[in-house]
């Protein structure tokens, strides 16, 4: 028996629903290429799960900083207090007690940041570090400044995979330096940035 194709303008508004589909009924063979674009997408339907693995999707991204200097002791590594927050899309900064990332995204994530610091007088160097699961992760360059300066700055960029539960990163430092030792505040000085490049 041969089947008549359906006219569509017969079909009433609504018609079929998920209801009247078939689970495994619709695979990406039966959706024609370009069919379902932004229009076709509910607002936040398509979440991290949702994306194939590899793809970063909206994964969590963050930009802290140190709004006020910090003062540290000379020759002690110490965690960065970072306690403002520039943006955090996933609220997966803590930059009120513990000063650390730990997303509930698991997958490699690349981090930045940079650290100004001073000491009292020359003859200082500082060093900043990447901490995972509060021990050294990476190690970032060792900074001398040139002769008679007390001013310093610092960068480091790491990959790091986090498991999107206990995990979790934070930024500390090595200032050495006779007198008063600082971590100098500011959005532009002193600040850690991450994102999500590759989901589990």
């Amino acid at each position: 028996m041969a089947l008549t194709q359906i006219d569509p303008s017969m079909i009433p508004a609504d018609a079929i629903d998920a209801s009247k589909i078939a689970a495994g009924a619709v695979g990406a063979s039966e959706i024609a290429d370009g069919a379902v674009g932004n229009a076709e997408l509910a607002t936040d339907a398509v979440t991290q799960d949702k994306v194939a693995a590899g793809v970063a999707g909206e994964g969590p991204a963050f930009s802290v900083y140190r709004n006020t200097d910090q003062t540290v002791s000379s020759g002690v590594t110490t965690k960065v207090a970072l306690n403002a927050e520039e943006f955090d899309t996933a609220n997966a900064f803590d930059s009120t007690t513990n000063f650390r990332f730990q997303p509930t995204v698991a997958g490699t994530y690349l981090l930045t940041a940079h650290i100004g610091a001073a000491a009292a007088t020359a003859g200082t160097i500082l060093v900043p570090y990447i901490y995972k699961n509060g021990a050294v992760y990476k190690q970032g360059h060792s900074y001398i400044p040139p002769s008679g300066s007390s001013s310093m700055q610092g960068s480091i960029t790491a990959l790091v995979q986090l498991n999107g539960s206990t995990d979790y990163v934070e930024l500390w430092a090595n200032n050495t330096g006779s007198g008063a030792n600082t971590i100098t505040g500011g959005a532009t000085v002193t600040w850690f940035q991450g994102t999500l490049v590759r989901a589990a």
